[in-house]
């Protein structure tokens, strides 16, 4: 139970989100619920969706932001497993993508930021092994990765392009 409210806050604090002062018995029932029903898995994969989703992080015409009763909410919690809010993978979706790249890499970048990151921004990458390019999706994802791991790709010699018909048939 916690850790699922920790995990919230952690993700609060990197993403400008409103952080939770308080775990209310209110709280600690929803959480419960969701936690009951989809695991701390699960729980994990609604936070990766927020921190994936422009318009949970408050990129949307009233500036709204996700906050914890927002994701302890039954209804919004199924929405944001399921995708409705950007699209991340679900456990009984397809086959979670995982990054082509090295195991000990991934890590890395698991250890720098943590695995809801690394789902949410890694894992869709591509990657040039012999130029040791991170291949984003898009534009966004490319700043992003730039924007958050700046320095652990100076220090990883690792370079972050958007994936392009070529890039990506080099890196086949």
């Amino acid at each position: 139970m916690t850790t699922a409210f920790d995990d919230w806050n952690a993700l609060a604090k990197r993403r400008a989100l409103p952080v939770a002062k308080d775990l209310t018995p209110a709280r600690r029932k929803a959480i419960r619920a969701r936690l009951a029903g989809a695991g701390l898995d699960g729980w994990r994969q609604a936070l990766a969706a927020v921190e994936a989703s422009p318009h949970c992080r408050g990129e949307n015409d009233r500036g709204w932001r996700a906050d914890i009763d927002f994701v302890a909410t039954a209804t919004k919690f199924q929405k944001l497993r399921e995708g409705s809010y950007g699209p991340v993978p679900t456990a009984d979706a397809a086959p979670v993508q995982t990054f082509p790249g090295p195991a000990a890499l991934r890590a890395s970048v698991v250890a720098a930021k943590d695995e809801a990151f690394a789902l949410a921004w890694i894992d869709p990458c591509g990657w040039d092994e012999a130029n040791r390019v991170l291949l984003a999706r898009n534009t966004f994802a490319l700043n992003k990765l730039r924007a958050e791991l700046g320095e652990w790709m100076v220090r990883h010699k690792v370079r972050a392009e958007i994936a392009t018909p070529a890039t990506q048939a080099q890196a086949a």
